[in-house]
């Protein structure tokens, strides 16, 4: 198609399309006929037999526009018509999380892990959707799987030690705890910033929960304008909060006031 997918999105976000003739130009830009450039695009997810590649690009803009529902409807048509690699998987099952539907996430999230078996993003996929299922004792054997495969991966470590807290399993524990206060010493080397607030209920200090909080607001700097309204608010006040509780203990310890 030559056009990037980040376009591809954008032009359907704020162009109409339901009155751009076929032969005509395309609003894009690009020189070509509507049918040949984003019109393409936009007609193979209701093709009976649809263009494999083009039908890949179009579930790629929809998931990146944030239409994960409809990324996941275009991603199952693709899977029943020729198979997805495990990278469309993961995508798949993002969007399947996205839309609530989380046993769909999990089984395809598996289904990629059994083709990259050392992808360590996978597995940590797979362990953060069972502690959204609260299936915690499941998520143990993937969330401890990730960090052996990539030593920076500090958010599978801490959603394990959450995982393990929640279900009463402090073997190993106290080892977690001291593997986290190390990486948030250094949080830009971190891969994935840590989901900040079950850390508030481990033994870390206000100085590591700042960190942690201060990393996550800068990942949800580029992940807010892509959410509904309504969870924008909801995780930006959560991650004010979080920082407000942090900065404020991390002062009271500065001032002796804490132990």
């Amino acid at each position: 198609m030559g056009k990037s997918l980040l376009a591809h999105a954008l032009f359907h976000r704020f162009v109409s399309t339901s009155a751009i003739a076929r032969n005509a130009p395309c609003p894009c830009g690009s020189g070509r006929r509507y049918k040949d450039c984003h019109g393409a695009l936009t007609s193979v997810n209701t093709a009976p037999a649809p263009d494999a590649a083009a039908l890949d690009q179009y579930a790629y803009g929809l998931f990146d526009r944030g239409d994960f529902a409809g990324a996941a409807h275009a991603y199952e048509r693709l899977r029943a018509h020729r198979g997805l690699s495990a990278e469309s998987l993961v995508r798949l099952g993002a969007a399947l999380e996205k839309s609530g539907r989380l046993a769909d996430a999990e089984a395809r999230y598996r289904e990629a892990a059994a083709r990259a078996p050392d992808h360590a993003e996978i597995h940590s996929n797979i362990g953060s959707v069972c502690v959204l299922q609260q299936r915690f004792a499941d998520a143990d054997e993937p969330l401890m799987r990730a960090p052996k495969l990539d030593p920076r991966d500090a958010y599978s470590l801490a959603m394990l030690a959450h995982a393990r807290q929640q279900c009463c399993a402090w073997d190993g524990i106290v080892r977690l705890f001291r593997v986290l206060r190390r990486m948030l010493e250094t949080p830009s080397e971190l891969r994935w910033p840590i989901v900040p607030f079950p850390l508030l209920a481990m033994p870390l200090s206000p100085r590591h929960l700042r960190a942690a909080a201060q990393a996550a607001a800068r990942q949800a700097e580029d992940a807010l304008p892509k959410l509904p309204d309504k969870v924008r608010v909801f995780v930006g006040a959560g991650l004010a909060a979080m920082m407000a509780v942090a900065t404020a203990f991390f002062a009271l310890a500065r001032l002796g006031a804490l132990p």
